[in-house]
């Protein structure tokens, strides 16, 4: 298999960032509210810290996009982490969040590992080579009536008001209440077939990159928000994902609402 050092290292970085999140878990958390309103807990900074330390000892010459703190940014080959994806949740106590981390060359995904140390739940995927749950293989939902389907958005509104999406849409179609679970954790959930589609309404590569990749090679469809292909060292438009019908269908639904120029 292509990337093994990569991911055999990555799921290592999970393993302990689970280990993190369990000694952080049901704590009383002190929460500082970012510039962009999102928050970080000692929990977050720890992993993160814990990634670059790891990445910078086994692969030096790799550049670190991290939510909270990153390492020699511009390198050709360079790994993506949200050292807590959902970081709201978990300090309410609520075990539907994940670590997750990908590697890319060029701003083109080709290994990414999603994972929840709560329910032992870990997906990976490397490009060409399909996408996992715990070492079984996994694909999308092959549901193509979306009047019949179930999905979720994520983020407020980077390039559409989710809230005016939500008072229009949801009555139409079954979308997941917000918040409910994190975006990655969500990603995950499309790639394993159990929800059928999903709207990144979010820029930041760490809060969408993981799941593109894995979507894909479960055989689903992943562009950004204009239906184009979204890499990762260019600014990012939002991801939709899902199978290659749902996707097509959320594509639709959302472009009254997008208030993006590229």
């Amino acid at each position: 298999m292509k990337y093994e050092k990569e991911l055999a290292l990555a799921k290592d970085l999970a393993d302990k960032a689970g280990k993190i999140m369990h000694k952080y878990f049901n704590a009383e958390h002190r929460k500082t509210v970012k510039r962009d309103g999102s928050f970080v807990t000692a929990a977050d900074t720890e992993a993160n810290d814990m990634v670059i330390e790891e990445i910078q000892k086994h692969f030096p010459d790799h550049g670190i996009i991290g939510e909270e703190a990153s390492r020699h940014n511009g390198e050709d080959y360079t790994w993506i982490c949200d050292p807590i994806d959902g970081t709201l949740q978990f300090t309410l106590g609520l075990p539907v969040t994940v670590f997750a981390i990908g590697f890319m060359h060029q701003g083109k995904m080709l290994m990414s590992v999603i994972y929840n140390p709560f329910t032992d739940d870990l997906a990976w995927a490397v490009k060409g080579e399909g996408a996992y749950l715990n070492d079984q293989k996994i694909s999308v939902s092959d549901r193509e009536d979306i009047n019949a389907s179930v999905m979720d958005v994520f983020g407020a509104s980077k390039y559409f008001s989710k809230y005016k999406f939500f008072d229009n849409e949801r009555s139409k179609y079954e979308f997941v209440p917000s918040g409910v679970y994190s975006g990655l954790y969500g990603g995950m959930l499309v790639a394993c077939g159990r929800i059928d589609g999903a709207i990144f309404n979010m820029s930041p590569p760490h809060d969408s990159a993981m799941a593109q990749l894995l979507v894909v090679e479960a055989g689903g469809v992943a562009t950004n928000l204009v239906g184009r292909d979204q890499r990762y060292d260019k600014p990012v438009f939002g991801l939709i994902v899902g199978n290659k019908k749902i996707h097509s269908e959320l594509l639709k639904i959302v472009e009254p609402y997008l208030e993006i120029e590229q």
